[in-house]
């Protein structure tokens, strides 16, 4: 990353590990030789990953996994699902199935936003709550709040954009010229 303020490199590595259908993965870090460095456990949950579409992973500023998802599950670092982290109301088959927003200033807190495939027919939009501190029986991390409908009908795309303190959450409704932006800051996701 570069901060355009100072002209400087920022050494923050939480885009550099991307997971995604076809058991492919992308590994940006820095630090890498040779191949992609997933523990065990992810490498077992990933095998066999044969996702038509949409996900999304999050790491830290080191560059090491904190949970990843693909819009229905919600999997934590270790490659465990999340407790709460089944059903969170995407669909894996939309073309944008899942999108992570961090809540500003809540280091540990995440908006997953979840789209439904178009020829699905209700075309939901709906949001989860993500909380990497949580613990749960098998790892760390845990969906506080899951599959919370926002609107329909909607696309399967879904767009974030940071502007100040405030983040906003971009959807386009289904059939007409209307978008919806959502604004989330450190105390709430607004009225669009």
């Amino acid at each position: 990353m570069w901060d355009p303020e100072t002209d400087q490199k920022i050494d923050d590595q939480t885009n550099s590990v991307w997971y995604f259908g076809q058991n492919g993965g992308l590994n940006f870090n820095p630090t890498l030789t040779t191949r992609m460095e997933l523990s065990p456990a992810q490498w077992k949950t990933l095998v066999g990953w044969n996702l038509p579409a949409g996900t999304t992973t999050i790491s830290d500023q080191t560059g090491q996994v904190l949970f990843y998802t693909d819009g229905q599950t919600v999997w934590d670092l270790n490659g465990n699902v999340m407790e709460g982290g089944q059903d969170i109301g995407g669909d894996n088959s939309s073309s944008q199935s899942v999108v992570a927003v961090p809540i500003p200033q809540e280091e540990s807190l995440y908006y997953l936003f979840t789209t439904e495939s178009a020829s699905g027919g209700s075309n939901q939009v709906k949001f989860s709550l993500v909380d990497i501190k949580g613990e749960n029986p098998s790892g760390v991390g845990s969906v506080v709040s899951g599959d919370n409908f926002l609107f329909s009908p909607g696309t399967e795309q879904a767009a974030a954009l940071t502007a100040g303190d405030t983040t906003w959450m971009m959807f386009h409704e289904m059939g007409n010229n209307s978008f919806r932006a959502y604004p989330i800051t450190m105390r709430e996701l607004g009225n669009p």
